[in-house]
């Protein structure tokens, strides 16, 4: 876990609306299973859907369902 650059993964979501896939979490150097603990209720990250995280504190657009829609990711 400690290999894995938050920050850099951060500035990505950052530049997708506070949105990342799994891909490029691992890009990071995230494995799925740190990923998941992330994404436990309460932790830094949502699970949008498969595939899609969010940073759970990231601000709201009023164009979310349009972000996380499928063929977007």
């Amino acid at each position: 876990m400690s290999d894995v650059d938050h920050e850099q993964l951060y500035r990505l979501a950052e530049s997708q609306a506070g949105y990342f896939t799994t891909g490029q979490a691992e890009e990071a150097g995230m494995d799925r299973t740190t990923l998941r603990y992330h994404a436990r209720p309460g932790g830094r990250y949502q699970r949008v859907r498969r595939g899609l995280y969010r940073l759970r504190h990231f601000p709201s657009s009023r164009f979310e369902h349009v972000l996380a829609s499928p063929g977007l990711s």
